[in-house]
């Protein structure tokens, strides 16, 4: 994995802190297949999307002995951001990855963040509600199958921190099959995955 001149904000952590176990850095060209393979737990995944956020500094990449084995893919700019990918490994979760995935997004963010999540799923709705999201509105019908809602959550950049003292300190989701956003067993798991379309 290649690291960029400037990697995610960090700070020092305590050492048991997911951040600290889980360091983030961001993706790069060369990790493309990993990421790949990841994007295969997503239930609506967008391969043009994190082939072109590889390019730009706009993965961040939770890795396993030198492999990605999560990532979190963010579009806009650090003053307008949309997270529209988060994926864990299935071998990964319950690891503090999703977290700490989160938590380098939102100190690399300077403004607004805005996701969607399955309504339904309750285990990450609370994970962003520790980083400070809100639930803004409902999206009627936004899945692909036509007949599934999806929460628009979104945060600025001055609620993060105030609301966030369990969230670690360091380094940073969107839908799955099995995981997060699809409403499936595993959604009581937040470092499952979820995926949306830029709103």
């Amino acid at each position: 994995m290649t690291v960029p001149p400037e990697s995610p904000p960090d700070a020092p952590d305590a050492p048991d802190s997911p951040a600290a176990r889980h360091p983030v850095s961001y993706g790069s060209v060369g990790d493309a297949a990993a990421l790949q393979a990841l994007q295969a737990h997503l239930r609506e995944p967008s391969p043009d999307l994190l082939r072109y956020g590889l390019t730009t500094s706009s993965v961040f990449v939770t890795d396993a002995g030198g492999v990605p084995v999560g990532y979190l893919l963010a579009t806009g700019d650090p003053g307008n951001r949309h997270l529209a990918e988060l994926v864990v490994h299935p071998d990964h979760r319950r690891e503090g990855r999703a977290r700490a995935l989160l938590d380098a997004v939102c100190r690399a963010s300077e403004g607004r963040v805005t996701l969607l999540v399955h309504p339904e799923n309750d285990a990450a709705i609370a994970l962003y509600d520790e980083f400070g999201f809100a639930i803004r509105r409902r999206r009627p019908d936004f899945y692909d199958d036509g007949d599934t809602d999806a929460l628009l959550l979104a945060r600025d950049a001055a609620d993060y921190g105030s609301d966030s003292d369990s969230v670690s300190d360091s380094a940073s989701a969107s839908a799955s099959d099995s995981a997060s956003a699809s409403g499936s067993d595993s959604e009581s798991d937040p470092d499952a995955a979820s995926s949306s379309r830029p709103s």
